[in-house]
């Protein structure tokens, strides 16, 4: 989790209009904490195989405003996120209707070969690596009746119970140290910038 404080709004207030002030960090506040955000998300995308809409179901952002108190909350959720996001695939089954961008209606369909390995790529560098066995038995690509696609593994030799197969999560790429120094970075280079520019625009309003 990183917190976004307001660092140099307090001297601000003591030199321009206080209601003024406000505003600008507020907006100043909205612009970097979406920026650092978006930077989090692509430092995760550029090491793992995973897609921006993905990311963005995970990582949160809270701003939280109490008259002039104010901070940002960047936020990743989930230790583990189903391994089908990283791209499983299982020869044998093809996947019907999946958009670009935005996710679909889609279904899974037989292709008439024989089924084989699931298979995923976790990090963008390397290739596809076969999804090893769970209890000795082999993992398996399924919808559900609600919809929903997931890597699977039977917990037996039985048809049921299966259990859903994870991949790494969200909130554990985030937290990483090399990930968190890079947005904190981001943050440090550009909030003074930002807050100065919104000061001027407000400031000039007035006149």
């Amino acid at each position: 989790m990183i917190e976004i404080k307001l660092e140099g709004v307090e001297k601000a207030m003591k030199m321009f209009d206080p209601d003024k002030v406000r505003k600008a960090a507020n907006a100043a506040l909205n612009r970097v904490a979406g920026s650092a955000k978006t930077e989090a998300s692509r430092l995760i995308r550029n090491e793992y195989n995973i897609k921006a809409y993905t990311v963005s179901r995970f990582l949160h952002l809270d701003i939280r405003a109490q008259g002039y108190n104010m901070v940002a909350i960047i936020s990743g959720h989930g230790m583990g996120i189903p391994l089908y996001y990283y791209d499983a695939k299982q020869a044998g089954i093809r996947l019907i209707g999946e958009g670009a961008g935005k996710m679909r209606t889609k279904f899974l369909s037989r292709t008439g070969r024989k089924i084989g390995p699931v298979t995923v790529k976790v990090k963008r560098t390397g290739g596809r690596k076969i999804v090893s066995p769970h209890y000795g038995i082999k993992p398996f690509i399924a919808q559900m009746k609600g919809g929903g696609i997931s890597v699977w593994v039977r917990e037996g030799g039985e048809r049921l119970p299966i259990e859903k197969m994870f991949g790494p999560g969200i909130g554990g790429l985030f937290g990483s140290r090399k990930i968190m120094q890079k947005v904190k970075q981001k943050i440090n280079e550009v909030w003074s910038k930002e807050l100065n520019h919104q000061l001027d625009y407000y400031l000039k309003r007035s006149q």
